[in-house]
Order: structure tokens, then sequence, then C-alpha cells
């Protein structure tokens, strides 16, 4: 078969680039940037963006600036993957907290379907579906530690325990599938903010933390992360960004959100503000800050480099200023 994707070694990979219009000076670091990050990574992830429509990269491009590029890419994927965990734990310990207290510490308890509805809606998660899913992670055969553990070791697996090995998205359909009284004490743990109504976080809270674990998902899949949009059921609500954090971290004209803004918050800069709402003191946020602003700090607002990634992925121009406003009030208020 003559297949329409054949192996190619380095230096072949080398001219094709070239014949495509890639400026490679350097044969040999073209070489270390095709073997360290693979050929799809560096130039079909960023196609869209680097290349027209006949596959020819656009002019004056060189294989430095690409490499750098990815580089860049995955300082910021990393620290997204490194909140997207805290975030995580964050969210699993304040649930388990409230499921114990209220029910006990016995999963048969804290797990029992009384607790949970049987479905939020038609296409929403059911009760079932997720339970199944949890009893994997419980099955002897198959549990990790520190279910595992648990089970060799005791009589119960305590649910702090026990969602250490049950999945985000998991997790977060037990927190939509809670009934009222138990899921307005979880919500009240994550979003104490007295100007929303329930019904306001907890949609929130479904929607926020989605969107973080759909972000979490491309990066540890290698999915294209600057590409990434969240639109549709797990979009953000902007209006309760605005109430939880406002300026100078969203802009607004005649008290509505810009669009230019609006653009921004389905992307990667709405998600890393839904982090920072749930990091909810003034030390985890201005960590939170001064991690950020490090990524950008070799990488100056002035520069092409920036520029370009915050172009691709619709973070404001502006967002080292809005930082670094917020962080100096975060200082001055200490």
């Amino acid at each position: 078969m003559d297949y329409d994707k054949p192996f190619l070694t380095y230096p072949e990979q080398v001219q094709l680039l070239r014949k495509r219009g890639l400026i490679i000076n350097n044969e040999e670091f073209a070489i270390h940037a095709l073997n360290t990050i693979s050929y799809y990574d560096l130039v079909n992830r960023y196609k869209a963006h680097f290349m027209n429509d006949d596959e020819y990269f656009n002019s004056g491009l060189s294989i430095e600036h690409l490499y750098m590029f990815s580089l860049f890419d995955h300082n910021v994927q990393s620290f997204i993957l490194k909140y997207s965990s805290m975030i995580e734990t964050l969210f699993k310990t304040r649930l388990a907290y409230t499921l114990s207290e209220e029910f006990g510490v016995d999963y048969k308890y804290y797990l029992d379907s009384h607790h949970f509805e049987k479905r939020i809606n038609k296409n929403g998660p059911s009760y079932d579906k997720v339970m199944e899913e949890i009893r994997k992670s419980m099955d002897i055969h198959h549990a990790k530690n520190p279910t595992k553990y648990y089970l060799e070791n005791h009589n119960h697996i305590p649910a702090w325990i026990l969602f250490k090995n049950i999945s985000f998205g998991n997790s977060i359909n037990l927190y939509r599938l809670l009934k009222p009284n138990a899921k307005q004490k979880v919500t009240m743990a994550l979003i104490p903010n007295p100007q929303l109504s329930f019904m306001q976080k907890a949609n929130y809270i479904s929607t926020s933390m989605n969107a973080i674990r759909e972000f979490r998902n491309y990066i540890a899949h290698n999915l294209n992360f600057t590409g990434l949009r969240i639109e549709g059921r797990y979009k953000i609500p902007f209006q309760t960004l605005w109430l939880l954090l406002g300026p100078p971290f969203i802009e607004r004209k005649n008290k509505k959100i810009t669009s230019a803004d609006k653009n921004s918050l389905i992307g990667l800069y709405g998600t890393m503000l839904a982090m920072l709402t749930y990091l909810d003191t003034p030390y985890l946020r201005s960590t939170f800050i001064k991690d950020f602003l490090l990524i950008i700090s070799d990488e100056d607002s002035s520069n092409d480099l920036f520029k370009e990634y915050a172009t691709i992925t619709n973070l404001p121009f502006n967002i080292k200023e809005r930082l670094t406003e917020y962080y100096q009030k975060l200082y001055n208020s200490k």
C-alpha cells in the first residue's frame, strides 16, 4: 500500500519543512527540535496559527520561533496543571468533609442513593452510572492506593480516602446529584459569597469545575490546549465571575462586560479566573499571580512571542497589568 503518511527520517522531515517555507538555518538544531518535541506537536499542533490553507508556513517563520513558542505553551500548561490539581484536591476535600459530617464515614451511608437525585436532567449524569464507575475503584482486584490499603487493612473506606481514587469528573457529578440540604453546605464551603443565590453558586461550581477539568484533561492527553474554548453547557457564567472578582480582572463599559473580555472568558483566561475564585486566601491568590507573572516575565507584554500567544489563546494583552494591580491590592490589604 502507498501510505499517505509514510515514515520520514529526521533529515527528510527537515527537508519537508523547508519545502513548506519554514526557515531552517541550523539543521542540527532542527533535528533536535523534531526529536524532542516531535513533528506533530511542533508543526501540526499550531498549523492553524502559523500555516496558510495550502499548508505553507507564514512568511519569515523559523523553526527556532516554533520551538520557543512550544516551550512557552508548555510552561503555561504546567502552571494550569499545578493549579487544576490543587483545585481538584480542594473540591474533593470539601465535598468529602460535608458528606462525612452529614452521613458518616462508611461509603454505604455517605453514597447512599437517598442523598442523591437519580438524574439531574435528560442529558445529565445519572446516580447509577456514577456509582458504577465509583464501584470499580473499590474492587479489590483493581483498586489503587490509598483505597486498596483501606480495603485490606480497615473496616470501612472514608470519603476523604475514596475520593483520592475517583475521577475529578465523577466527584463533580456527585456534587451535581446531591440533594439540596447537603449540596447547600458544600456550596457554601466553596463559595461563601453572600451576593450570589444558591442556584447561581451551584451553577457556577458545576460549570467552572468542569471547565478546569477540561483544560487539565487537554494537558494530560496532549491535545490542542491553545485552541480550547469552553462553550455550551460548561460555559462559565460571565456575570457570576464579575460578581466574584470584578475589576481589574474583568472590564466593563456601560455596566456590560466588553466583547473582548467575553472572548477571553471562554478560553484560558476564564479558566484561570475560575481557579482564582477557589483560592480563598490572599497567600494562595498572590502565589498564583506570582507564578503566572514569572512565566511571562521573560516574555514582556511588548514581545512578539507573548503577543502571538495572547492572540491565539485570547488572553488579554494587558493581563500582566491586571494581575499586577490585583497583587498590589492584596499586598496593601495585609
